[in-house]
C-alpha cells in the first residue's frame, strides 16, 4: 500500500471511529437531547456540504474495498504458460537470482536489488557498493550482461533493462592474520 493510501486510511479510520462512538452513545441514550438536536440542525443547515463529504467517504470506501479484493499478487509475479499449466515467478525470485550473480563478481562489496514487470519483460534495478580499485564502466557492463543472461536463462523471462546505480565505493580492507 502506498504512503498516501496509508495516510488516507488512517484519517478515514479515525473519523469512522468517532462516528461509531457517537452512534453507539446515541443508541444507548447516553447523549443529551440537545446534543442530538444540534447535530440534526447542523445536518439540515449544511446539507450540501454533508452530502459532498458523504460522497467522498463512499469513494474512499469503494477504493479501499477494491484494493483489498484486487490484491497485489498479479503485480508481484509474472505468469508463464507451459504445456502442463501456468507457472508464476515472483519478483523476489528475480531479485535473488540477480543478487547471487552480482555477489560472485569481484569488486562488488554490497548489492541491493529491486525488480518490476513491464510489458517487455522485467526491469532489474541494482544498487551497488564497489571497491575503489575497480573500473566502474567495465564492472557495470559486466554486471548488466551477467544479470540479464542469468535471469533470462533461469526463468525464461525477458529482461528488458538492467539499471545499475553505484551507491558508494569502499576501501578494500584485507584482514591480517598473525
Amino acid at each position: 500500500m502506498k504512503l498516501l493510501d496509508r495516510i488516507v486510511l488512517t484519517i478515514y479510520s479515525f473519523i469512522l471511529s468517532i462516528i461509531s462512538v457517537v452512534v453507539i452513545l446515541t443508541g444507548f441514550h447516553l447523549l443529551p437531547d440537545y446534543f442530538i438536536e444540534s447535530f440534526a440542525y447542523f445536518f439540515r443547515a449544511y446539507g450540501y456540504v454533508i452530502g459532498i463529504i458523504g460522497i467522498a467517504f463512499l469513494i474512499v470506501s469503494i477504493r479501499f474495498l477494491l484494493s483489498g479484493v484486487r490484491g497485489e499478487s498479479s503485480a508481484r509475479s509474472i505468469a508463464r504458460q507451459t504445456q502442463l499449466g501456468e507457472v508464476r515467478i515472483s519478483v523476489v525470485t528475480l531479485q535473488n537470482i540477480a543478487e547471487r550473480v552480482v555477489k560472485s563478481i569481484e569488486g562488488v562489496k554490497e548489492v541491493k536489488t529491486r525488480s518490476l514487470f513491464i510489458n517487455d519483460g522485467a526491469v532489474m534495478i541494482l544498487n551497488l557498493v564497489v571497491a575503489t580499485d575497480i573500473k566502474i564502466p567495465e564492472l557495470v557492463v559486466k554486471v548488466q550482461k551477467l544479470v540479464k543472461d542469468e535471469v533470462e536463462s533461469v526463468t525464461g523471462i525477458n529482461v528488458a533493462e538492467v539499471k545499475v546505480y553505484i551507491d558508494n565505493v569502499t576501501v578494500n580492507l584485507k584482514t591480517r592474520v598473525e
